[in-house]
């Protein structure tokens, strides 16, 4: 029960970030974790706001992957792990604040 329910929230979560245009899902294989990673224009500043605004989330540098990060051009990642005890609506609140940043980056 607990795994379908973060394999439900992560799901939530990726197809909802994907239609966010300046926002790239980096998840890859056919089974995914509740970890769910992406690209945005800053990570940095991304995670650091998100945590301003209460949003558990870090940053993953280069230096974690520096193979896999520079063979496919990524600078950095935004790392979201949702819980079993995480809701539609605090993801909703997270995806808000993404489309927010992203906005504000691209604009």
């Amino acid at each position: 029960a607990i795994r379908e329910r973060i394999d439900y929230l992560a799901t939530y979560l990726r197809s909802r970030l994907a239609r966010i245009p300046e926002v790239k899902v980096n998840d890859r294989g056919e089974d995914k974790a509740g970890i769910v990673t992406v690209q945005v224009a800053d990570p940095q500043r991304a995670v650091a706001e998100l945590r301003g605004a209460g949003i558990n989330t870090s940053y993953s540098p280069p230096d974690y992957a520096r193979h896999d990060f520079a063979a496919h051009g990524i600078n950095g990642l935004v790392r979201l792990s949702p819980h079993v005890y995480n809701t539609e609506d605090e993801l909703d609140t997270t995806l808000d604040h993404i489309t927010r940043l992203v906005g504000r980056a691209a604009g």
